[in-house]
């Protein structure tokens, strides 16, 4: 985390640990596609932080997805990762925490997809301007175990999408 010399050649060194359940890799700039690629081989991964990691883009996210014990990851400032990625998140049947916080390309296909995700707990939304109403009613309806909603300037959502969420969740705003 904040380890900001960390290189490609350092996370794949790392995803040679076929045992690897958890990575951290915040603010590791210089860390792309191909070092996170690598870590698709670590069938074990259920955590993965990759946030603030400017270069990652849906092809990484799109590996990652691979690894069917994937339970959480968070990909905010993640700049590059749109739709596409999201939509491959969303085949992770154990996925329970996904944060997009300024994942600006994401839009509400996106989080549509990933009402597929019925074990999803905590789902970070923050400055994603183009998430409407209709995208948190979908997920609303579909991911029954929500507890954590984060929409904080999410410009599109009104009343009617923080409605849906229900009074037992909390919603930061």
């Amino acid at each position: 985390r904040f380890c900001t010399l960390v290189t490609d050649d350092g996370v794949m060194a790392l995803a040679e640990c076929k045992n690897l359940q958890s990575i951290e890799l915040q603010s590791c700039v210089h860390v792309t596609d191909a070092g996170v690629r690598a870590l698709a081989n670590c069938q074990l991964l259920t955590d993965v932080d990759i946030s603030e990691c400017y270069s990652i883009t849906d092809n990484a996210v799109a590996a990652l997805a691979k690894c069917r014990n994937l339970q959480s990851i968070n990909l905010a400032l993640c700049h590059q990762v749109t739709d596409v990625g999201v939509m491959a998140l969303a085949e992770c049947k154990n996925l329970q925490s996904i944060n997009l916080q300024s994942c600006g390309q994401v839009t509400d296909a996106g989080v549509r997809a990933l009402a597929n995700c019925k074990l999803l707990k905590d789902v970070g939304l923050a400055e994603c301007n183009a998430i409407t109403d209709n995208a948190i009613v979908v997920l609303a309806k579909a991911c029954t175990h929500l507890l954590d909603v984060d929409i904080r300037e999410c410009n599109k959502i009104t009343s009617l999408g923080k409605s849906a969420l229900g009074a037992a969740l909390t919603v930061l705003q």
